[in-house]
């Protein structure tokens, strides 16, 4: 197994991987955003908000 280095923030970015890890983060953002939409139009989107204002 690699071991992963220990580089500061910066460093992290001046890697040489930037353009795959924003891609990779715009990628999950939309897939995450569409995953929402469904839930939302399915109805189940407030499901845990009503279960956590329920009394009793």
């Amino acid at each position: 197994m690699a071991e992963l280095a220990n580089l500061s923030p910066l460093g992290q970015l001046r890697a040489g991987k930037l353009g795959r890890r924003l891609t990779n983060l715009v990628i999950g953002q939309i897939l995450f955003g569409a995953s929402m939409a469904m839930m939302i139009r399915a109805g189940l989107g407030g499901a845990l908000g009503r279960a956590a204002r329920r009394p009793g």
